[in-house]
């Protein structure tokens, strides 16, 4: 197997393990458990931390959803912020609404990639090899 095709399934698996580990944590949030809230300031970079996303989702979550607690300003167009205890609450909101359309294993998930893995590789060798016989035929 050529080192490119090594290095991109490598980066397939560590985007699948992300994608796993934010599945199995409330659909990407923290745990949501029933420890009391230290309350704080989170500006939206530390919010988008804490969701593991970048700040653009935590744009799009404010935008789309109706739900998602307003930010606060300590002085106009300075910047925002959203209190924790407001973000603990929409978090339970969130995972209480969203429900899992294909409830399955991460060990069935797993099986399958590495299936597709498999024949995406011998689809892959098979061209390379139609490939050379043609190089071989063009030279001959």
């Amino acid at each position: 197997m050529s080192e490119t095709i090594k290095a991109t399934l490598a980066r397939l698996e560590a985007r699948l393990d992300n994608v796993e580990s934010m599945i199995g944590h409330n659909n990407g949030g923290p745990t949501l458990d029933d420890a009391p809230v230290e309350d704080r300031r989170l500006s939206k970079r530390k919010l988008a931390e804490r969701w593991g996303t970048s700040t653009r989702s935590v744009d799009r979550a404010r935008k789309e959803d109706r739900e998602f607690p307003a930010p606060e300003r300590d002085y106009p167009g300075g910047p925002t912020y959203w209190w924790l205890s407001k973000i603990v609450r929409y978090e339970r909101k969130r995972a209480a609404r969203v429900q899992q359309p294909y409830p399955r294993s991460t060990e069935a998930a797993r099986a399958e990639l590495k299936k597709r893995r498999l024949s995406r590789a011998e689809e892959d060798n098979a061209v390379e090899r139609r490939g050379r016989a043609r190089k071989v035929e063009a030279t001959a």
